[in-house]
C-alpha cells in the first residue's frame, strides 16, 4: 500500500483575513466538508505599515506615529488569531495559525506556496465576488489560487 492510499486524514490551507467572505468560506468549509482527522492550517497574509522613503522640506518622521501603527496591525492580527482559533476549538478542530507579512506577488502567490510548504491536500478562500473589469484590474487571490495552485482549490462566493 504506497503513503498515498494509506493516508487517512488531510491538511487544509484556509486563507482567512478580517472579511465576511473569508468568514463564510471558513464555515463552509466546517459545515460541509471537515472530517475529524483533517488539520486546519489557518493562513492570513498581513498588511504592512506603509513607511515612507523619502521626505520632502518640512516634514517630520513621526516615530511614535508609526510605532503605533505597528501595534494596531499586531493587535488587529492577535485578534484575527484568537477569533479563528475559538472557531476551531468549538469544532474540535486540529489547528494551527500561520501569518506571513505581505507578499509582493501578492496574497494570492502566499497562499499557494503555503500550501506547498505545508504539503495541503486543499485550498478554501472567500472571494470578495468582483466584477470581470474591477478583477482584471485590481487582481483576484481566489483567481491566482485557482489557476496556480497544485492542488483542488474551494472558493466561497460571497453572500
Amino acid at each position: 500500500m504506497s503513503q498515498e492510499e494509506s493516508k487517512t486524514s488531510s491538511v487544509i490551507l484556509i486563507g482567512i483575513d478580517n472579511s465576511e467572505n473569508c468568514e463564510h468560506a471558513f464555515d463552509y468549509y466546517a459545515k460541509h466538508i471537515h472530517k475529524p482527522d483533517n488539520e486546519v492550517i489557518l493562513f492570513h497574509v498581513s498588511d504592512q505599515v506603509q513607511i515612507p522613503t523619502y521626505f520632502a522640506e518640512g516634514m517630520i518622521f513621526a516615530a511614535d506615529d508609526i510605532r503605533q501603527k505597528v501595534e494596531e496591525l499586531r493587535a488587529r492580527n492577535k485578534q484575527l488569531e484568537k477569533k479563528y482559533d475559538a472557531k476551531c476549538t468549538e469544532q474540535n478542530m486540529k489547528h494551527k495559525f500561520f501569518l506571513v507579512t505581505e507578499d509582493p506577488n501578492g496574497p494570492g502567490h502566499a497562499i499557494v506556496e503555503a500550501a506547498k510548504k505545508h504539503n495541503a491536500d486543499l485550498i478554501v478562500v472567500g472571494s470578495r465576488g468582483l466584477g470581470a473589469i474591477k478583477r482584471v484590474i485590481l487582481g483576484s487571490t481566489s483567481t491566482y489560487v485557482i489557476h496556480h495552485g497544485h492542488i483542488p482549490a474551494v472558493v466561497c462566493p460571497r453572500q
